[in-house]
């Protein structure tokens, strides 16, 4: 985990931070939904957030971080995207001073 939060803290490695942080989100998730539907024995809450929390809120929680992180995606998809798109204008534009070759 302390190698997602170095990936999301450098600029151009942040999209792959968010895809592994949401990867892990998923994979805790169905942890969770699978435990539930699926054990007989729910393990102890000793390891959560609080010691109060029940695991269907915990499930909830989580999906909603799991939505956050996928919303985190599609904006820097489109800050990628705004970016390559200035970059490329710049590169066309026709006010740069031709040498005649």
């Amino acid at each position: 985990m302390l190698a997602i939060a170095v990936l999301l803290a450098i600029p151009k490695l942040k999209l792959y931070g968010l895809y592994l942080s949401a990867g892990l989100l998923c994979c805790f998730t169905i942890y969770i939904a699978w435990t539930l539907l699926f054990s007989d024995h729910i393990p102890c809450s000793c390891a959560g957030i609080h010691a109060d929390i029940l695991w269907k809120d915990h499930v909830f929680i989580t999906a909603i971080g799991l939505v956050l992180n996928t919303l985190a995606i599609w904006l820097e998809w489109k800050n990628i995207e705004n970016l390559t798109h200035k970059y490329n204008k710049t590169l066309l534009r026709n006010d740069t001073p031709h040498l005649g070759i």
